[in-house]
């Protein structure tokens, strides 16, 4: 049986994997300053309900095309989509961004 990994070389192979996975998760949140401002400058949404559906979309065509479990996917991007609508919405905050649905300002004026 001589080739075959540990458990200890196989965890940590998935330990590697994590690791670049919330690096691709920094990255994404990351853009999350750009997007706002280009919304700004379109004046679009900081939630966008089509894009969300979009995305989800997306990702659950690739999950299948994979093998990989397309519900528990989507799952993870509804959390990457609300992780960086929620960084859109705190930097619009600090940018005193005015009349971007879905900012605080927004939401403030609206009660």
């Amino acid at each position: 049986m001589k080739g075959l990994k540990t458990l200890k070389q196989i965890r940590e192979e998935i330990e590697s994997i994590d690791n670049q996975i919330i690096e691709l998760i920094a990255k994404r949140t990351a853009l999350a300053e750009e997007l706002l401002r280009a919304k700004l400058r379109e004046g679009t949404s900081i939630v966008d309900e089509e894009q969300r559906k979009k995305v989800l979309e997306r990702v659950a065509r690739e999950a299948s095309k994979r093998g990989i479990d397309a519900a528990s996917v989507t799952k993870v991007f509804e959390i990457l989509i609300t992780m960086n609508e929620n960084k859109q919405k705190e930097l619009a905050a600090m940018l005193g961004a005015t009349g971007i649905e879905g900012g605080e300002n927004e939401q403030q004026r609206r009660q």
